[in-house]
């Protein structure tokens, strides 16, 4: 069974918010469009749409990854999702190519690109070992430590839908 959840880190003000062109204040409609942008920010944007090697820095639970189709993202513990939950991930900063990036202030709005990521597996990380010692106390302890972590695979990821 494949539930679908949404998830953002961020909070309901900051995903109304709008990416940002070339210091130009227009909004991606609720069907797709760009209407109220400037020539110069879309022929920027017709740029970016025509590159074939796109990636996204997205936050998730505070952290920011890069990401592109494919890739796995290891990330400390989910616990509230299982494995094969599909989550939507909005909080995207920057979408981009090797030659052109489109930067979010602060985040990029969730109608121009559609991210999703498959739980994988919540594995336990390579175990570490902790020395803790006291000069001239006598005191030595050696700790393990084996960190709990969740799996992501990106399997949707379609930048830039217009």
């Amino acid at each position: 069974m494949v539930a679908s959840k949404s998830f953002h880190a961020s909070t309901a003000s900051q995903n109304t918010l709008s990416a940002s062109i070339a210091n130009e204040q227009g909004t991606a409609h609720a069907e797709g469009g760009i209407s109220h942008w400037s020539e110069t920010s879309k022929q920027l944007l017709g740029r970016l749409l025509g590159a074939t090697d796109l990636y996204a820095t997205v936050n998730i639970k505070g952290r920011l990854f890069t990401v592109t189709k494919g890739d796995m993202v290891v990330m400390d513990r989910m616990n509230d999702l299982s494995l094969g939950d599909v989550i939507k991930l909005t909080s995207i900063t920057e979408l981009g190519s090797l030659e052109h990036t489109l930067k979010g202030s602060p985040l990029i709005s969730a109608q121009l690109a559609d991210i999703e990521a498959t739980v994988v597996e919540h594995p336990e990380s390579s175990q570490m070992t902790i020395f803790k010692k006291k000069r001239r106390k006598g005191y030595q302890r050696t700790l393990f430590h084996k960190q709990r972590v969740t799996c992501l695979r990106i399997s949707k990821f379609d930048p830039l839908k217009l």
